[in-house]
Order: C-alpha cells, then structure tokens, then sequence
C-alpha cells in the first residue's frame, strides 16, 4: 500500500496528482534530512546549506544560478517521474534514523519493522532498490558495534526470518520472472552505457569536486574520531567508486543490478550530511577564532 499513489488516484487531473504528490514528497525528504541533520550536525547554518544541497540535487532549479554547474546533481529523475514511489526512498533514511539513534531502542526496533513491512508491501522491487544500500551501511555499523549491539543484531535478524517466513520478504523473489529482463531474451535487450548511468561520483564534473572532499572527510571522522557509522558510509562509497570505474572503463554491463545512478540514491544524502559533519569537526579541531566560526556558514550560504 502506497499512500501517495491513493492520493495521485483521487486526484482527476493527472497534472495536479502529479504536483500534489511532488510537494508531498518534497516535504517529506525534507523533513528526514532534517531529522538526520540535527542528529548529526551542530551548526545551524551547515544544516541549513547541506539541506539546500541535498534538496537541489533532487529536485531541480531548488537553488538560485542552478545552471551554473556550482551544485553537486544527479541524474536520479524519479523524483519528477514518478513521485509516489519515491516515498520508499524516505522511509529507508527513516529506517537509518531510527536505527542510528542511541536512545529508546525498543522504540527503534518497533518503528524500523512497521516502515520496512509498509515499504515492502507498497513496492517490493522499489524496496530493495532504495533499502539495500541502507541496509549494507547499517550491517557493516552493527558488525563494527556487535559487542554492544548484539542484542538489536539478534532482534533484527529475527524478525527478517519471521518476515520470510510469513511470506513478506520472499514475495519480491516471486516476483523476478515478471522483471523485464528475465521474461525478455537478454539479446533483446540493450543497455546504453553512459556516464549518466554511473555512480554519483562520476555523473557530472561537479560530483568529482564534491565527492573528493567528502570521501576524505568520511575517512578523517573514522581516523579521528572512530565514527563507526562513518566507515560504514565509507566502505559502501568506495565500492560504488569501484563499481563506477568498472562499468565506465569495461566493455561488460552490470545487466544484473539496477542502474548505479539509481541503486546509489539512497546514500547520496548520508554523504554530505557526514561531510558536513566532518567539516564542522575538522573546524572545531583547528580551534578557529568564534567571529570566523559564526560569520562562515552565512558566507557560505
């Protein structure tokens, strides 16, 4: 069940379906950057900038000048196609949220299960497009913390096999001989390799920019700090990397996998949050005089 496409059906004009479930949309990835923000940034004005990052990229001309190149982008166009379905890309950064926070972790449990189980019965193909880098993210955290997070380990895997077991999670295997490439001959199908096709890094010049500093700043919260969600973000980063190179520089298709640019989606906003993040301890660190430190974020701005 998909909230938002009962909305879309009850709207007769399919153009005003189309902007009501935008704006709701909007709303709602913005009120999740905001919530992860505020768990993970400090300063008011670096929310503030990372937010407009992450909502520009998404939807376009969000920003003043966005034809100036200035701005990271995607070429991620979900958000302008099909609106309804993008609520599943919300719900997996709530289910980081909640299992990332530090406190009530019944509280945490019980909301990751009740979003995981609405998203896999909205869209289950949606569901592993958005939910499977979250949750490799979420195995390499908990892998690192498993002396002090066992508990929520065990809790969690076992509601994945009663899942399974009643059906929800081995639904979307069912479904596989209905996806396109498996009922079609693979000879029928031809996949256009672009470099908008690729991972985030490498989608635009601007991206490489971008990218750089929040890799190495990703890198400086583990060597530092020994932020464990960091390296985890990290890891998946890099592999995205790696994958992105290979399928640019090789003659092979990943046919197998979703399109990068679309699987990556999900952690793009985990990438600048950390690197704001990392920005404004690496500020602190060099104990930068308090009138530079207030009058940066309004420059920046």
């Amino acid at each position: 069940f998909n909230p938002l496409w009962l909305i879309a059906v009850l709207v007769d004009d399919s153009i005003l379906a189309h902007r009501i479930t935008t704006a709701i949309v909007f709303v709602l990835m913005a009120m999740i950057s905001i919530c992860l923000l505020f768990s993970q940034v400090k300063s008011p004005w670096f929310r503030l900038l990372v937010l407009f990052f992450i909502l520009n990229i998404f939807f376009d001309h969000f920003l003043p000048f966005f034809s100036a190149s200035l701005f990271p982008s995607t070429t991620f166009s979900y958000f302008r196609l099909m609106p309804p379905q993008n609520i599943l890309l919300v719900e997996a950064l709530a289910v980081f949220y909640f299992a990332t926070r530090q406190s009530s972790p019944i509280f945490n449990v019980i909301s990751i299960t009740l979003i995981s189980v609405i998203a896999l019965i909205s869209d289950p193909f949606y569901f592993f497009l958005y939910f499977t880098p979250v949750i490799l993210v979420l195995s390499i955290y908990y892998l690192i913390n498993i002396a002090t997070r066992w508990k929520e380990c065990l809790t969690y895997i076992s509601i994945g096999v009663l899942l399974f077991a009643t059906g929800l999670l081995e639904f979307p295997f069912l479904l596989q001989d209905s996806i396109a490439r498996s009922v079609f001959n693979e000879s029928l199908f031809h996949s256009i390799k672009t470099v908008k096709t690729s991972s985030f890094t490498f989608q635009s010049p601007q991206n490489i920019a971008y990218s750089l500093p929040l890799t190495i700043g990703l890198a400086y919260l583990w060597f530092k700090k020994k932020d464990s969600l960091a390296l985890s973000i990290l890891c998946i980063e890099v592999l995205f990397v790696l994958a992105g190179i290979v399928y640019l520089s090789l003659p092979n298709n990943f046919n197998f996998i979703p399109p990068l640019h679309a699987f990556e989606v999900s952690l793009i906003v985990l990438y600048f949050i950390f690197g704001a993040k990392s920005i404004e301890i690496f500020l602190s660190n060099l104990e930068v005089p308090k009138p530079f430190r207030v009058f940066t974020g309004p420059i920046l701005l």
